[in-house]
């Protein structure tokens, strides 16, 4: 974060800084917020403490919170970075009134329109009622489309997508995993209670899945699913390597089940071997 700092001073508390923000790089929330706290009791209009404290409080559902900081920075001064992430925790909440009060200011604030700010957009001018309309063919429209008009044969089809190896592809199912099963069951067992908010338009779940597959080459326990916000919608899942303890479900079910059944090959018998069966040779 190279933005403005509001407070000059925080150079006197640098080894409280670089703590809080080494915390929020490792996820470890509830302690950014606790150390964040003390240290804006000292500088309370510093942009960037503020604003990890603020996304720390939204990744641990704690909106009230996020907002009342976010709010904080902003009377301070017009931070892209605030607004955004106002904006898409008015988004997340269904304040689609709030939300769009905040679009021509990010809009006049950067030049290029954010890509998930973009398909937020789309979605609430679907829930109003308006026209909208959806190209084909590349990743971004698939996902426009499938969050607009969700379409589970097309998910299925990008999820197959991790079966072959490419350049672009480093998350590999394992090829002895049935898909389709693996599918259904993850769709059956979304717990929103584990769901991990992301400051866009998804809602990720992680699985502990032994030996689901791969991901840069290295064995992958672990399954990160993609689904459109409050639903069973699944828009991608793929293997993972590392993922935060809390945040893993874990499916009571018999792994067997999610792996393909061989085919036991019937040895055909030449005439000498019927011959020798039915004389008993």
């Amino acid at each position: 974060m190279n933005r403005k700092i509001a407070n000059d001073k925080r150079f006197y508390k640098k080894g409280l800084y670089i703590k809080i923000r080494n915390l929020y790089k490792e996820e470890k929330y509830s302690a950014v917020i606790k150390e964040a706290t003390n240290f804006l009791d000292m500088y309370p209009n510093d942009i960037n403490v503020r604003f990890m404290m603020a996304k720390s409080y939204r990744k641990l559902n704690r909106f009230t919170e996020c907002i009342n900081n976010l709010n904080y920075i902003l009377k301070l001064e017009l931070d892209l970075h605030a607004l955004t992430e106002l904006y898409y925790t008015y988004y997340y909440l269904n304040m689609y009134e709030e939300a769009i009060e905040l679009l021509p200011l990010i809009y006049d604030t950067k030049c290029i329109k954010p890509h998930s700010v973009v398909i937020s957009e789309l979605v609430m001018k679907k829930q109003l009622g308006m026209n909208v309309k959806i190209k084909e063919g590349t990743r971004s429209d698939y996902i426009k489309a499938q969050i607009l008009n969700y379409n589970e044969e097309s998910a299925f089809s990008h999820i197959e997508e991790h079966l072959t190896e490419n350049d672009e592809n480093t998350a590999l199912f394992n090829q002895k995993i049935d898909l389709k099963k693996l599918f259904d069951i993850i769709k059956e067992n979304i717990n929103h209670e584990k769901k991990v908010n992301t400051e866009e338009f998804m809602e990720l779940h992680y699985f502990a899945i032994p030996n689901v597959g791969y991901n840069n080459q290295t064995i992958s326990n672990f399954l990160k699913v993609v689904v459109v916000p409050n639903t069973n919608n699944i828009l991608t899942m793929y293997p993972v390597t590392e993922v935060e303890i809390d945040y893993i479900n874990q499916l009571n079910i018999d792994f067997s089940v999610i792996y393909k059944k061989e085919i036991e090959k019937v040895k055909t018998l030449s005439r000498i071997d019927k011959f020798n069966k039915k004389y008993n040779m």
